[in-house]
């Protein structure tokens, strides 16, 4: 397993990065099918990233306060789980992301553009544009 450490510049710079068509944040308590959503979406876009444990602008406004991630790096494995049991399987990497400053873990996820038509387990396409996962036209039943 790949865990880095990053100074607090870093995890500053996460904290306060515009979420984009490359990019998204979600806080920890986000469920395992809407990281399926976010990751099938950037795969069949232009690939992209996205973390968890960093809370939406939204819910924490003061960005020194957004790094919210998981207290042990177990609290992370539904998440993987739900990204690896993805059929096809998602080209993606991924880092568990740690600060002194901030005692939790987040998860970077990194996701390749797919060649392949990809979908969630519950057999929806989901493709992104500018800031956001939308269901496509393609529904289920389609084979690549």
């Amino acid at each position: 397993m790949n865990t880095r450490t990053v100074t607090p510049a870093d995890a500053l710079t996460l904290a306060k990065r515009e979420e984009s068509h490359f990019f998204d944040r979600k806080a920890l308590a986000v469920k395992p099918r809407k990281i399926e959503k976010i990751a099938v979406a950037f795969s069949n876009a232009d690939g992209g990233e996205f973390i968890i444990g960093i809370a939406d602008d939204k819910d924490q406004p003061d960005p020194n306060s957004r790094w919210q991630g998981a207290k042990d790096i177990e609290d992370l494995n539904a998440h993987l789980q739900s990204l690896f049991n993805l059929d096809p399987p998602l080209d993606l990497r991924f880092e568990i992301l740690r600060c002194e400053n901030y005692p939790r873990y987040c998860l970077l996820v990194r996701v390749e553009k797919s060649s392949k038509v990809c979908k969630t387990s519950e057999d929806v396409v989901y493709v992104r544009y500018g800031a956001q996962s939308l269901r496509s036209k393609i529904t289920s039943g389609y084979s690549s």
